[in-house]
Order: structure tokens, then sequence, then C-alpha cells
């Protein structure tokens, strides 16, 4: 297991895997064990190494990165509640190891091992998430990510203990405010 995103209910657990996949399991009210509901398997670049998984509070959207830099994000269809490929796009050219949603889900933050941070934001016409900005300035692999529940903080850690935060400038630009060892 790579990474473990818990819902805010407690009723949905998203597990990514080293086993290319990603599971989804949930918990009815009436019971207290969750059953698998879901396992995503595969992507249309060929390669489905998922590194990172991010599931909403309210568990609709399910964000992932992976290991030949890709970012995908999945909606649940609101009759089957089965999750469905909402986006892929290749964000990174190396991999991807963090990524986080905003809570509007109108900003993705993701962080890879190209020592890149980006920002993408969702196209307001098309709702596709479009690179926003790119900041390129840790001297190692990024490989966490964090955003602020208000959205005005991202903290990015990388190899080599080295940590930084950042504030929001304007509609969604981002400032050091501190480089910590």
């Amino acid at each position: 297991i790579e990474t473990i995103s818990l819902c805010n209910n407690a009723s949905r657990i998203v597990i990514a895997s080293d086993h290319e996949s990603v599971s989804i399991w949930d918990r009815s009210s009436e019971s207290e064990e969750f059953k698998l509901f879901q396992k995503i398997t595969k992507d249309t670049s060929g390669n489905f190494d998922i590194r990172s998984c991010y599931a909403t509070l309210d568990g609709k959207t399910i964000l992932a990165g992976s290991c030949n830099g890709f970012v995908h994000v999945w909606k649940e269809d609101p009759d089957t509640k089965h999750f469905a490929l909402q986006q892929e796009w290749m964000a990174h050219y190396l991999d991807c190891w963090s990524s986080t949603l905003s809570y509007d889900k109108n900003w993705i933050v993701s962080g890879s091992f190209d020592k890149e941070i980006k920002l993408w934001r969702r196209d307001s016409s098309d709702q596709e998430f479009k690179l926003f900005q790119s900041i390129g300035s840790h001297t190692c692999a990024i490989g966490a990510i964090a955003l602020s529940s208000d959205e005005m903080m991202i903290a990015s850690g990388g190899n080599g203990s080295i940590f930084k935060v950042w504030n929001r400038v304007g509609e969604f630009g981002l400032a050091l405010v501190q480089e910590l060892i």
C-alpha cells in the first residue's frame, strides 16, 4: 500500500497500492465493516503505478498521481455511485508522488520527483484542469504536498528533510514564506 485517504464521515476509504490499482472501500450505515466497492486498475497511458491518492471529504472525487507523471481525476456517478475517469494528463515528466485537491474542487496542487510544484485550475468553460503555475524551487524530489483548508497556504516537502511553506498571492499565485530543515 502506497497511500490511504479517508473521507470525512468515515464511510469510504481509498487505497492506492503498488499492485497498480486504486481500491474504494465503502461502509454502509447499517454495518461497521468496510467492503470493497470498486477497483480501478488501468488508465489510458498504459501505466498505472499510483503513488498518491486523495479523496475529497464528501468522497465523491478521487485524485491520484502516478509514477509516469500523470495525474488522474475520477468522479462518482450520482446514479450508479461508481467512479468514472473525468480527466488524466501528463502533469510532470517524473513520478508524481503527491497531489491534493482544494475543497471547492477547482484547484489541484501536485509535487514530483522533477522538483516542481504545479498548480492546476479547473477551466470554467470545459471543466478540465489546466496548468496555472509551475514552481521549480526544490533542490530535491517533492514527496509531500498539503493545502490548508482556507486554501491560503501550501506546504511542500522533499528529500533531504527540507520543507517549504508558501502563501497564496492574488488569485492563486504562490510566494515562499519559509524554508525549514
